[in-house]
Order: C-alpha cells, then sequence, then structure tokens
C-alpha cells in the first residue's frame, strides 16, 4: 500500500518569525525543493507563528511580509 501523506507520521511544526514593522499579515511558504512551495502557499494573518503538519523529511520555508518589508531568506527545516 502506497500512501504519498500519512497523517499518523505528521508532526505539528511550529514556524516562528519577528515582525516587520508595516507588515499587515504574513504569508508562510513551505516546500519540499528548495525555492518550490507547493506544501504551504498561504496568508496565514498579522501572526508571528504559525503551525504546519509535516511528516519526517527535510523542508524548506520562508516567509514573506505583506504591505512592507522583503521575504526572509529560505530556511532549511529538517522534521525527524
Amino acid at each position: 500500500l502506497l500512501r504519498l501523506y500519512d497523517s499518523s507520521f505528521a508532526r505539528a511544526v511550529a514556524f516562528t518569525w519577528t515582525a516587520v514593522d508595516g507588515a499587515t499579515s504574513y504569508i508562510l511558504l513551505v516546500g519540499s525543493v528548495s525555492g518550490t512551495y507547493g506544501i504551504h502557499n498561504a496568508d496565514v494573518g498579522n501572526v508571528l507563528t504559525a503551525e504546519v503538519r509535516l511528516t519526517p523529511s527535510t523542508y524548506y520555508a520562508r516567509v514573506v511580509p505583506v504591505g512592507a518589508g522583503s521575504p526572509t531568506a529560505e530556511q532549511t527545516w529538517v522534521v525527524a
């Protein structure tokens, strides 16, 4: 039986970032390939932390402030 996503193995991973002056919300981007963010690509609101359920693997993430500032540098996350 092949399962592309088995939620029993997923972990809640908390992503946090610092506030950007003038930002009205933040877009959290998460992907399994550097520079590609197909796993999570959504505006999470005017918050400084968000959780995404991920299975064990290596992920790449960045945060884009809406309304001000520049996107964060891409970070590598390993979920064990």
